[in-house]
């Protein structure tokens, strides 16, 4: 099964964004689509030492 869901696309054109103005659902495509660029520096998890010793605490 082939997805027609496009590439996601974290720099949106200012076409885009008034589009987005006007359908919700383009607008949450593009709102998911930006988070996502930094999602991993915000919310994963690190097993570095400083880390460890925090859980271990």
């Amino acid at each position: 099964m082939t997805s027609t869901d496009p590439a996601p696309n974290p720099h949106a054109t200012a076409e885009e964004v008034e589009a987005a103005r006007h359908d919700s659902k383009l607008a949450q495509v593009l709102y998911h689509d930006w988070e996502a660029e930094s999602y991993d520096d915000k919310w994963s998890i690190s097993y570095d030492k400083r880390c460890v010793d925090y859980a271990r605490d």
